[in-house]
């Protein structure tokens, strides 16, 4: 990125006044067509500095400007196809226009112009809505619509090919105001002043004026005393049209190249802010001339991507204290960047390192990137007295108003004096927390009211302190339960096989299992404790024993003995029993609603054959 501030030579009504002053951080969107490649890029610039080039978009790409509230793009092709699309040039309408031509939107719609005419259309549909052939020009001036302004449709950039060169307005009346020699020109968003390229011996597309409707001289510049170009550098100049943003009053568009009359397709896209005086080029590398990217429009004031910022989620050292030759381990975590550094060696975005410093030795990480740069630090202390260990335990859930014990531990070398001094606070939370012993380890808590709590243990051995957090989440008290989903009431389940018992819970974290084969009579423990966290959770595979019945249930209920629950009625068969299924019509032409003296009869043959266990279903 490059900045140049100059100072305007002022003519005119406006004399004395000097718009070099005031330098500000410019932010804003560019488009640029890569005229070689006929594509189009979009250039996020923030604070002065490139922060996002997009992939090309589109193919054949002629020209594009930005929506008038910066929200899409729209562009035209060799075609004549104009296409409408969000920043990142996703298409979301096209259509077929008259011309190849410049591209322009007004309060009414998109204008897109050609040779001797130009167009309206709806954006949204693609529909003309307008066709203008301006009358009442001179031969032999032939007529360009170059850009026209947001406010009126009315205005035309017309020009004759050099040398004999002159720039002129039509106006809504066909009436031709004389610009005076040029090559073109490109109205103010409000369409009161023009941008004007001139056709000057000696300096052919070099200078430039900015004029009013009435045709005077406001501002005239040479291009030397506006962009930066190298020491070496005499033969540069600019594209006819350039322009101005699409919506600041302040800033023109600079299509610079170099190599003039050779044209040989080397360009860098500029913008020039008339209210800062500074130019900034919308390419990283201002000099590379072995490329020709056009500048379209700017939309000042906003970016079209959000670059996350770099992050370093964590850098400690672990232990942070040790003794002479004894070694930690630095980690760390880093999101969004492109580089990281530890201590000026470029490392991954996550890792760690062992070290083991002489003395008490501070390390830095940096991290670069577009949402850049961060750093941070880690310092591990080389004593004889380390710093007592801290954990405050593995976070927990709670109920509201119901003490829970807190799993702490602390350890300590017994350093300086043998004196430990612990103390329990709360860092944050929605209420006050009741801590039953404040200044211990071993500590309960009350939470009031629901919510996440971020509670601190500290020791200090009156020379060096540390700390560690636990997270208690404390939840209004639920109604404990149990549901069985396998077995269920009518289950035949077999002798040898493996089957699994499955559960659900509601406020339980840990359950005991029991099995019944004499409808409840005496009760057999299968798992005397699964918790949470065991991978038989909700899912306990058991073998089935060889206790054939049709009288079985499975019990459960917490460890705690809370919301006991049972099983339908389910059957053990024995292995290799034959089942007999019995589905369908029994025959007696009811259609399958049996008369009560047939489902009779099948109870009588189903209960006679109990000696074979024929089942039904």
């Amino acid at each position: 990125m490059q900045v140049i501030r100059r100072a305007w030579v002022v003519l005119g009504v406006v004399a004395g006044l000097c718009l070099a002053g005031w330098a500000g951080a410019e932010t804003g969107m560019g488009l640029v067509v890569d005229k070689v490649n006929l594509v189009l890029h979009r250039i996020d610039f923030k604070d002065n500095q490139i922060i996002y080039t997009s992939p090309p978009v589109g193919t054949g790409v002629k020209h594009g400007r930005f929506f008038p509230d910066g929200s899409g793009l729209a562009y035209v092709d060799e075609n004549g196809l104009v296409f409408a699309c969000d920043l990142d040039g996703n298409v979301q309408n096209s259509f077929t226009a008259f011309s190849t031509g410049s591209l322009s939107w007004t309060d009414s719609g998109i204008w897109i112009g050609g040779e001797g005419r130009a167009e309206l259309y709806d954006p949204a549909t693609g529909t003309m809505l307008d066709a203008v052939t301006p009358t009442g020009v001179p031969d032999p001036f032939k007529i360009k619509f170059r850009v026209l302004s947001h406010s009126e449709t009315s205005y035309s950039a017309l020009d004759h090919p050099p040398p004999v060169a002159k720039v002129v307005l039509l106006d809504q009346n066909n009436t031709v105001l004389d610009l005076g020699d040029g090559c073109s020109v490109g109205p103010s968003p409000d369409g009161n002043r023009f941008t004007h390229n001139l056709w000057e011996s000696g300096k052919e597309h070099q200078t430039m004026r900015i004029q009013d409707r009435t045709g005077q001289v406001l501002h005239y510049f040479y291009l030397f005393d506006l962009i930066p170009y190298p020491a070496n550098e005499t033969d540069g100049w600019t594209w006819n049209s350039q322009g101005w943003s699409s919506n600041s009053p302040d800033i023109i568009l600079i299509p610079a190249g170099r190599g003039y009359p050779q044209m040989d397709y080397s360009t860098m896209p500029w913008i020039y802010n008339l209210a800062t005086g500074e130019a900034h080029c919308l390419h990283a590398d201002p000099y590379a001339w072995d490329v020709f990217w056009y500048i379209k429009d700017y939309y000042s004031g906003k970016v079209g991507v959000e670059i996350p910022e770099v992050a370093i989620e964590r850098f400690e050292a672990v232990p942070a204290g040790i003794r002479a030759g004894e070694s930690a381990t630095l980690e760390w975590r880093v999101v969004h960047a492109d580089e990281v550094q530890l201590d000026g060696q470029v490392v991954a975005a996550e890792g760690s390192q062992a070290v083991s410093p002489a003395a008490t030795t501070t390390y830095q990480l940096e991290a670069a990137g577009e949402g850049g740069p961060k750093t941070a630090q880690a310092t591990v202390t080389v004593s004889d007295n380390l710093a007592p260990v801290v954990d405050a335990g593995p976070d927990v859930e709670v109920e509201v108003d119901v003490p829970a014990a807190l799993n702490a531990a602390v350890n300590d070398d017994g350093l300086p004096d043998g004196n430990l001094v612990l103390q329990w606070t709360r860092e944050s939370g929605p209420a006050t927390v009741y801590f039953s012993h404040p200044s211990s380890e071993d500590t309960s808590i009350s939470c009031p009211a629901a919510g996440e709590y971020v509670l601190r243990l500290t020791a200090s051995d009156g020379d060096l302190s540390s700390f560690d957090e636990v997270v208690v989440t404390a939840v209004e008290e639920q109604e404990l339960s149990i549901r069985i989903l396998s077995p269920v009431a009518g289950d035949v389940w077999r002798v040898g096989e493996v089957r699994e018992i499955e559960w659900t819970t509601v406020g339980i974290q840990d359950v005991v299992i029991y099995f019944s084969a004499d409808d409840g009579a005496g009760w057999t423990p299968l798992a005397s404790s699964i918790d949470d966290q065991s991978p038989e959770w909700e899912h306990f595979e058991w073998e089935i024993p060889d206790e054939p019945s049709t009288e079985c249930w499975v019990r459960m209920e917490s460890y705690f003995g809370d919301a006991p629950t049972q099983s339908g009625p389910f059957t053990i068969a024995s292995e290799g029993e034959e089942e007999v299924v019995i589905t369908g019509s029994c025959g007696c032409g009811s259609g399958g609603a049996c008369p009560p003296a047939v489902l009779w009869a099948f109870f009588l043959l189903a209960a006679a054959a109990l000696s074979r266990r024929i089942y039904t279903e």
